[in-house]
């Protein structure tokens, strides 16, 4: 099992899966409280889409030290991040892992990326 947080207003949640020697797939959700008013949730959207992110991260990290080459990344309830995550899977990622050393290292600027992602 990959992250799993329950807060008072949402529910973050990040499962990897193995699909083969060279492939991960990442699942990513997030769900809102249904009694939340719009003003509500749009206070808590930020703080999920950031647990959300790191949450993925430690996934993809985790499916490159697997061995992964190809990894495919879904967010559910978050439709910006949904669409970075398509974008980031199908360019370069902004992180590479240099496996030398074992540590991750920045590969591109990410923040054209994080400028657009906006909120929900």
């Amino acid at each position: 099992m990959g992250y799993q947080a329950t807060h008072p207003g949402y529910r973050v949640r990040v499962d990897g899966l193995v699909l083969g020697e060279t492939r991960y797939a990442i699942q990513a959700t997030v769900d809102y409280a249904s009694q939340l008013t719009r003003p509500e949730r749009e206070g808590f959207v930020a703080k999920a889409q950031l647990e959300l992110l790191i949450a993925v991260l430690g996934e993809w990290e985790r499916a490159v030290r697997l061995g992964a080459r190809n990894v495919r990344i879904a967010v559910l309830g978050d439709r910006p991040l949904d669409r970075f995550f398509r974008a980031w899977v199908l360019g370069a990622p902004p992180f590479a892992v240099n496996r030398d050393v074992g540590r991750v290292e920045r590969a591109s600027s990410p923040d054209r990326r994080l400028a657009r992602l906006g909120t929900t």
